[in-house]
């Protein structure tokens, strides 16, 4: 997203590059600033190892957005990632981070969203990068609720193991058991 043939990242105003990252288990949030070639800001977030690689995505763009509202100059927001930019332009958002991040966004007309390819040198890119992966271990805590997707594999896990403690200690279907003896959701053949 250049102007005039201009990349974007020669501009004067502040560049905000976010990130986020599981890396081993540990989910890990950031952005940093940068405005005459200084970074200006950073900001990490240590999740929960049940929160998704979108979530920690999701809480560094609010993070970023509500950052640039209270900062008084034109603010760019560049990221590497497509799912979180179609997240903040949905009309059928039920996650409160993103409907947060939307309202706050539509605030101020001097934020801009901007996409950029990841790991290729930018300054800002690298220094997102880097702090994303340091907030895996030392960012400061932050709780965001279980995803969808944790909570039905945890439901799942712990349907399949009642039904395997009743298989276990059943007492008719004793010949099928003898033949099955370990219960799954798989269909068998």
């Amino acid at each position: 997203m250049s102007h005039g043939g201009q990349s974007p990242f020669n501009r004067t105003q502040t560049k905000v590059k976010k990130d986020g990252s599981k890396i081993n288990d540990q989910t890990g949030s950031a952005f940093c600033a940068i405005a005459n070639k200084a970074v200006t800001k950073t900001w990490k977030a240590k999740l929960s190892l049940t929160n998704t690689v979108f979530q920690a995505e999701m809480l560094a763009l609010k993070a970023a957005i509500e950052w640039a509202n209270i900062a008084n100059e034109e603010v760019n927001i560049w990221r590497d990632n497509e799912s979180s930019l179609q997240a903040l332009k949905s009309f059928y958002v039920k996650t409160k981070i993103i409907q947060e991040a939307q309202i706050t966004f539509l605030e101020n007309a001097r934020i801009r969203l901007g996409w950029v390819k990841a790991h290729i040198g930018i300054k800002s890119n690298e220094i997102a990068d880097t702090s994303t992966k340091e907030a895996t271990t030392d960012g400061i805590p932050s709780s965001l609720p279980f995803p969808k997707s944790f909570l039905k594999k945890q439901l799942l896990q712990l349907l399949l193991s009642r039904w395997q403690a009743e298989w276990d200690n059943g007492e008719t279907g004793r010949s099928a058991y003898s033949i099955i003896p370990k219960i799954s959701n798989k269909q068998l053949h």
